[in-house]
């Protein structure tokens, strides 16, 4: 397989490349791995295909933001209940169903496009619906991922996972601009219909099977609580949660710029597409940097340089007046938020007990992505009175007063703590599977015939 040959080829030393692409060894994963790239392909063209669609349907620019911020509601509201599903149910059917059932409302849009039946009510309703299977289907989807490689593989399993998925935007927004110009927007919805499927057939390939979680009589509610309880009680998943969601909710400038590219830089959808697409090209870097942090310290160092590097990248959008400039300010956005998302997202896995994955990262979606619902429709009221690009500075700006606060509070320690307390108990774990499985090899090597 050419992802062997990959890591065989890699610098021999463990700290370095080696080790930051050993998950590639594993079939079940390259499998998930590969259909979230091909799933996330799609994804970001309908992305610039739903912004351009939005623009064409109202001026408004509240308007704009709401549309933009319901495709995130059903994080918010759901996301609780979800992750009790994704410890309760079997994951991979959790996964398989939810992309096939995220096709339905991409279809009905691109067909209600192209009859001109669309109306900004439908548009809303639809894209409650699509981003409803997306919360039903995230937490299960990150909780899965451990299943697929051992232990200490985990950090580059995650970082692998989002890093190939979040390279698509470097094509993807700008293949869904290219789309839209030349076949019109619903086609940007029809691909991505077809790319749902990729992960529901990588679902059905994987061989992995994880024990089901043994049948348990406490209520929904009552899990949800323990989930909230279990966060509240581990100090460091709980700061990353806090710091997650302290450096997304001023983030709103997601709904913005497809004002920013028609009314600010004079563009089309072409622009949008080459502004959707600047983050990519940071979300490559991304993907290299995580996957060569190897330690936990340098991954809760940079995870704070990178927050402090959004607020830079934040200032050079909401200033610039030129489609390049603005462009490479996109490209450092992607690059230092990918890289807290990731390294968050790594690091709470990391901490976490298996059988409260699918809660807290329920919650940790609810804060990260749940929280655009709030702060696009905030952001497109703000950008009405002040304007969209001083709106987007101002976001800039408080996230460095975030970050500054976190670091001042010694929220760095408190996770770097956590995570050695974490890997302990780990190592004990396995210390005593290992004297159990010796143990009873032994009873059988001694049994009569």
């Amino acid at each position: 397989m050419v992802f062997d040959i990959v890591v065989k080829n890699a610098p021999e030393s463990d700290t370095g490349w080696r080790k930051a692409l050993r998950a590639l060894r594993f079939r079940d994963f390259r499998l998930i791995a590969i259909g979230n790239m091909v799933s996330e392909l799609g994804t970001w063209m309908q992305y610039v295909a739903l912004g351009w669609v939005d623009r064409e349907l109202t001026s408004n620019t509240l308007l704009i933001s709401i549309v933009f911020a319901v495709q995130w509601l059903p994080y918010l509201v759901l996301s609780p209940i979800t992750g009790v599903i994704a410890d309760r149910l079997d994951r991979r059917k959790i996964v398989f169903w939810g992309n096939i059932a995220m096709i339905l409302p991409a279809l009905s849009l691109g067909l209600l496009i192209q009859t001109h039946r669309l109306t900004l009510s439908l548009l809303i309703v639809l894209v409650t619906l699509g981003g409803a299977a997306q919360a039903c289907t995230r937490p299960a989807g990150m909780a899965f991922i451990p299943a697929l490689v051992p232990n200490e593989d985990l950090h580059s399993a995650i970082a692998l996972n989002v890093g190939m998925s979040s390279s698509t935007r470097v094509i993807g927004p700008a293949i869904g601009g290219v789309s839209v110009s030349s076949w019109g927007v619903a086609w940007g919805f029809h691909i991505n219909v077809v790319s749902f499927l990729a992960v529901s057939f990588a679902c059905l390939a994987v061989r992995t099977r994880v024990p089901k979680p043994a049948p348990t009589k406490t209520s929904v509610v009552q899990e949800m609580r323990l989930g909230i309880g279990y966060l509240r009680d581990n100090r460091a998943a709980m700061r990353i949660v806090i710091l997650m969601m302290a450096i997304t909710f001023p983030l709103m400038q997601a709904g913005l710029m497809s004002i920013m590219a028609k009314d600010v830089l004079h563009g089309d959808a072409k622009t949008y597409g080459l502004l959707s697409a600047g983050p990519g090209f940071g979300f490559v870097v991304a993907a290299v940097l995580t996957a060569t942090l190897t330690t936990d310290h340098r991954r809760t160092l940079w995870m704070f340089v990178s927050g402090a590097a959004t607020c830079v990248a934040l200032t050079i959008i909401g200033l610039s007046r030129s489609v390049p400039l603005t462009t490479a300010g996109m490209a450092l956005f992607g690059a230092s938020f990918m890289t807290v998302n990731t390294l968050s997202s790594t690091l709470l896995l990391a901490t976490s007990a298996d059988e409260f994955r699918g809660r807290v990262m329920s919650l940790f979606g609810m804060v990260s992505t749940g929280v655009f619902a709030i702060n696009s429709v905030l952001g497109g009221a703000i950008a009405t009175v002040i304007g969209a690009p001083m709106t987007i500075w101002i976001c800039g700006v408080t996230v460095l007063v975030a970050v500054a606060v976190f670091a001042y509070t010694g929220t760095l320690q408190v996770i770097r703590d956590g995570l050695e307390v974490r890997a302990r108990e780990r190592a004990e774990l396995d210390a005593a599977t290992e004297m159990l499985a010796a143990s009873d090899a032994d009873r059988v090597a001694h049994s009569p015939a």
